[in-house]
């Protein structure tokens, strides 16, 4: 029995130590301290600009499928024109619609040609 209570106390006064360490130690991390404060900082600056970089590639990626679509279209349209007999409407529509994809959206007498 004595060698319980000894072991209890013992166990007790290590306890009690590693509770005034964590005391410690949740003191000094309140503090802070200037370079982990920078490191943090320049870690929250690091993964802006790389949201930012995601974003920009992302936008590149739409963009060229959207350019991708536009110019399958075209080529469609001018595969068909070769094997059937279009008439001048829609010869026009596809030259006008080349006109709108290429020159930013404007239509080919707003373009300045």
């Amino acid at each position: 029995m004595n060698e319980l209570e000894a072991g209890s106390q013992e166990m007790s006064r290590e306890l009690n130590g590693l509770w005034e360490l964590n005391q410690e130690l949740q003191e000094v991390a309140s503090k802070g301290n200037p370079e982990t404060d920078r490191a943090i900082e320049a870690k929250n600056v690091a993964l802006r600009k790389l949201r930012h970089a995601r974003k920009v590639i992302r936008d590149l990626l739409d963009e060229r499928r959207v350019n991708c679509f536009v110019f399958n279209r075209l080529l469609l349209s001018v595969k068909q024109f070769l094997h059937a007999d279009w008439s001048f409407h829609r010869v026009r529509k596809t030259v006008t619609d080349l006109r709108v994809f290429t020159v930013g959206g404007k239509r080919g007498g707003e373009a300045g040609y």
